[in-house]
């Protein structure tokens, strides 16, 4: 932040997160295919965190959405 280019910096790194349970330290929600809408229609170009053995179809639809055939 110390050069002429500070007042362009955006504090955004472009990733879907939900803290939904404040008693997981640290961490954030596992996401599901409930989420699919919120993920889509966010703004954000990435999105953690998945995990394969909770619901591994979330991540077949994403691919659905963005495979371009």
């Amino acid at each position: 932040m110390n050069s002429q280019f500070s007042q362009r910096v955006v504090n955004d790194d472009l990733r879907f997160l939900e803290w939904r349970d404040p008693a997981v330290a640290g961490g954030p929600a596992v996401l599901g295919k409930e989420d699919l809408g919120r993920i889509i229609n966010s703004s954000k170009l990435f999105a953690r965190k998945f995990d394969v053995t909770q619901d591994a179809e979330i991540l077949d639809m994403i691919d659905a959405r963005t495979r371009d055939d």
